[in-house]
């Protein structure tokens, strides 16, 4: 039970005291008293009405959903500063990280669950089928839409290897309106990262998205350097108000 639904009961409960005290003092008195009516109304949270494409094959929203389903969205992640996946999938509710340089550096743990083939993650719900336990991609998160965390087994969606629960990268799609994207950041150690990113239309039914992170640090060890490089594109062609082509690739060092 969240903090505001205790605050809730605590005040309906002072509420309910505070009218039977009233309907016993007006009964003494012999008058008749009648309370006002009080509505109180809360608005639905926007992720909740979000399409997970990760929790179901029907199209439904996350409350409709009867499933645990968690959306980060990707001005969360770059707000909050998490510049890997890992970083970002683990402020989700009961992930934790479990990664090293035996598994690729993106191993994770879920309701006692660890590991690539327990913990299935998908890149734009595409499974990424490993050799030896190891995943290296994706681990950036500036071309990131969304993840989609789904909580608990998903084999029956997904297959073997789900029992844990799924995580779901989104990068960004083409969209219709023009946007672009400029971001750097400088730290201790020596590290500096710069992120462009730029989509639009290019024509009446054909749309662009291109995304580039580079990442660079001395670290804070000797010998402790690093750096990474993450490039994405797509392009979309609308056939139809119904039936749209996507071409698209990624890559990352």
């Amino acid at each position: 039970m969240g903090q505001g639904s205790i605050y809730r009961c605590i005040g309906a409960g002072a509420l309910a005291l505070w009218a039977g005290a009233v309907q016993a003092q007006d009964a003494r008195s012999g008058e008749a008293r009648t309370m006002a009516t009080i509505r109180v109304e809360e608005a639905l949270d926007s992720s909740a009405l979000a399409e997970p494409s990760s929790a179901s094959r029907l199209g439904l929203t996350v409350f409709e959903t009867p499933a645990s389903v968690e959306i980060l969205s990707g001005d969360l992640i770059r707000e909050r500063g998490d510049l890997s996946v890992v970083e970002a999938v683990t402020r989700a509710a009961g992930l934790t990280d479990t990664s090293s340089p035996g598994n690729g550096g993106t191993a994770l743990s879920a309701r006692g669950f660890s590991g690539h083939g327990s913990v299935m993650q998908l890149y734009d719900g595409t499974r990424f089928y490993v050799g030896a336990g190891t995943l290296t991609f994706p681990f950036d998160t500036w071309s990131i839409d969304r993840i989609e965390v789904l909580h608990g087994p998903a084999s029956v969606l997904h297959g073997e290897g789900a029992l844990g629960g799924v995580v779901n990268v989104i990068p960004k799609k083409p969209t219709r309106d023009a946007e672009h994207q400029v971001r750097v950041s400088v730290g201790a150690d020596d590290t500096w990262r710069l992120g462009l990113g730029s989509g639009g239309p290019l024509a009446e039914t054909l749309s662009y998205r291109t995304d580039v992170s580079y990442r660079r640090s001395h670290g804070w060890m000797d010998d402790g350097d690093s750096q990474s490089l993450a490039a994405s594109a797509a392009l979309r062609l609308d056939v139809s108000p119904a039936l749209a082509l996507t071409l698209s690739h990624d890559y990352g060092d």
